[in-house]
């Protein structure tokens, strides 16, 4: 990794520790440039509730782009709500807000969660 996206990870990552004061879990995206997976983590003690990819998923070996990020997100909020969990914290890392992580938080916030 370069030393600008280096030096942008840090600081999303510290906003986040700073903005959430109610301890409510994070959701950690990450793409590349086949897959994205996503896990939902607790902050108190850095344990995984749900986790999920596209990887191995058979639903979305079909499609690619921003399509698959919508089935995950469809997917991975509908866990989510299966474990009781509503309000979390969106993570991206060092990555821009667009294209299939954009379509990956609508979809999640389509289907239920808050953030």
């Amino acid at each position: 990794m370069s030393i600008t996206k280096n030096r942008r990870l840090k600081r999303v990552r510290s906003r986040i520790k700073y903005k959430n004061r109610s301890a409510r879990p994070v959701i950690n995206v990450t793409i590349s440039n086949k897959n994205i997976s996503a896990q939902l983590i607790d902050c108190d003690n850095g344990n995984i509730i749900v986790s999920s990819t596209s990887i191995n998923n058979s639903k979305i070996k079909k499609v690619t782009g921003i399509e698959a990020a919508n089935i995950l997100g469809k997917e991975f909020s509908e866990e989510c709500n299966k474990k009781g969990v509503k309000n979390v914290v969106f993570n991206k890392g060092c990555k821009s807000y667009i294209g299939r992580i954009e379509s990956f938080a609508n979809s999640c916030r389509k289907s239920g969660l808050n953030f």
